[in-house]
């Protein structure tokens, strides 16, 4: 079966139709006045025909090479297992809205969340189980998010939900509301479910914060989660 996400598996008869008809349409326009039965004149019909083929096929070799280019592109700011944006696609998303906030004044947040539990989950079913539930993650955190929201998937068990035209106690909100939904979770398979578990970290944004500013502030919030379940989990005596 063809590969529909490709770029050369759609299109390519509509743009084949349309090059047709304006090559067409040109060659009919330098044809008006050549006299039909002249020999100098069908020579150079000849030529004109043959100087438009050339030139069609060079237009759609052309066109084929932007659709693979942006493709290609858009496949590198991908992640291949989750279909999520990579860290350079939530980079390039970060950018854009950071570049927003400085020119409208709008205001956002950087969610990040890591699976906590991905090594065992890894060693107890394997590599494929660890990688359907980062899938059922994924599923599940573009069910939960606005369109404006980007989201990706960075390394291991961690995923970053890029939010924008928000406010810090509504980004507060959708992140215990996310985190309280996902801890409730148990991804199916093969016969077993799969708990999930998961902590979130969380930094905001204005007119004059950097990318890599608001990702070290989203990490240390992650981090200082961390070593406070783990001292509520093992309290000094």
């Amino acid at each position: 079966m063809a590969d529909k996400s490709h770029p050369n598996a759609k299109g390519s008869k509509q743009t084949d139709s349309g090059h047709q008809a304006r090559m067409a349409e040109i060659l009919d326009r330098l044809m008006e006045g050549m006299a039909p039965d002249s020999p100098a004149d069908e020579t150079m019909r000849r030529m004109l025909e043959n100087a438009m083929a050339r030139a069609a096929r060079a237009e759609e070799a052309l066109e084929a090479a932007e659709r693979r280019l942006e493709w290609l592109e858009k496949r590198n700011i991908h992640d291949e297992v989750t279909g999520l944006l990579n860290r350079r696609g939530l980079r390039d998303a970060l950018r854009h809205d950071l570049s927003r906030a400085r020119r409208y004044g709008d205001t956002g947040a950087l969610m990040l969340m890591d699976v906590m539990q991905l090594d065992a989950i890894r060693d107890d079913h394997g590599g494929d189980a660890a990688n359907y539930v980062l899938t059922a993650i994924g599923n599940i955190l573009q069910t939960r998010f606005r369109e404006v929201d980007r989201i990706g998937w960075l390394e291991g068990g961690r995923f970053a939900i890029a939010m924008t035209l928000i406010g810090q106690e509504d980004a507060r909100k959708r992140a215990a509301m996310l985190k309280g939904y996902l801890d409730e979770v148990e991804v199916p398979w093969q016969g077993r479910y799969i708990p999930v578990k998961v902590r979130v970290g969380l930094a905001f944004y204005g007119q004059r914060d950097a990318v890599e500013d608001l990702l070290e502030r989203a990490e240390a919030e992650l981090e200082e989660r961390e070593q406070r379940i783990a001292r509520l989990s093992h309290p000094a005596e």
